[in-house]
């Protein structure tokens, strides 16, 4: 499903990059290469990276460690 029009960024997308590490909407959107315009899809993003996040709380991370 395409989440944010303006940019053509799918759902899929977005999760894909919240599992290589986007922790928030605006690191989503570079993972992408772009930025919001319009604006519609911040909240479905900041919940999805929000889901991301509870569902990883108590989880040993990775994350950054070979940045």
């Amino acid at each position: 499903m395409i989440v944010c029009v303006c940019n053509r960024l799918s759902d899929r997308q977005i999760a894909a990059s919240i599992e290589r590490g986007a922790a928030s909407v605006g690191s989503v959107f570079r993972d992408h290469g772009c930025r919001p315009n319009c604006g519609q899809c911040i909240s479905h993003i900041q919940a999805a990276v929000a889901d991301a996040r509870d569902a990883n709380v108590g989880e040993p991370t990775l994350a950054g460690v070979f940045a």
